[in-house]
Order: C-alpha cells, then sequence, then structure tokens
C-alpha cells in the first residue's frame, strides 16, 4: 500500500513540475519575443537620434541652442532604449528584465 501511494505521489510532483517548467519556458519565450521586437523597434530610433544629433553639430551655428539640441537627441535616443514600454530592449538584452514568477 506504501508503494503505490509514494508512485502516486511521485507521479504528482513529477506532473506539477514539468507544467510549471512549461509554463515558465512559454513566459521567457515571451519575454524574449518582446524583446526582439523592442530592439527592431529601439536601434533605429537610436541611430536616427544620432545622426540628427550629428547633423545638429554641423550644420546649426555654434551656440548653447545647437549644444542642447544635440544633447537632447543623444538622450532622447538612450532613453527611449532604456526605460519600459514598447523600447525596453536594452533591459531585456543586458539581463536586467524581471525573473520569471515562482509561484
Amino acid at each position: 500500500m506504501l508503494d503505490a501511494h509514494s508512485q502516486e505521489l511521485n507521479e504528482a510532483f513529477h506532473r506539477y513540475f514539468a507544467g510549471r517548467a512549461v509554463a515558465v519556458q512559454h513566459e521567457l519565450n515571451e519575454l524574449f519575443r518582446v524583446g526582439r521586437r523592442s530592439l527592431a523597434i529601439g536601434i533605429p530610433i537610436l541611430v536616427a537620434c544620432f545622426i540628427s544629433a550629428r547633423f545638429a553639430a554641423g550644420y546649426l551655428s555654434e551656440n548653447p541652442v545647437q549644444r542642447l539640441v544635440e544633447e537632447s537627441l543623444l538622450i532622447l535616443g538612450w532613453v527611449a532604449n532604456t526605460t519600459g514600454g514598447r523600447w525596453r530592449a536594452g533591459a531585456t538584452c543586458t539581463g536586467v528584465w524581471p525573473p520569471p514568477r515562482w509561484s
């Protein structure tokens, strides 16, 4: 009798943890899918901000406004890639993303 209960308990644990492993793997796959999409959006925005900042540095007259525009565009490019929301590729790719919840 004890052997039957032991076998049943062993199978129950196996099913539970196999199900949890599948659920966590799905969450991780979704996280990296969102990260790849965010990277595909964020990199062009960062490049566009860098190009715009170089344009501002080269074509605007040398004054404080030129420097303000240049720095603002650089900051915009980095902030768009590192903050939460749609463009969080920086956090996902560098490992700052939240780990899966263990419930």
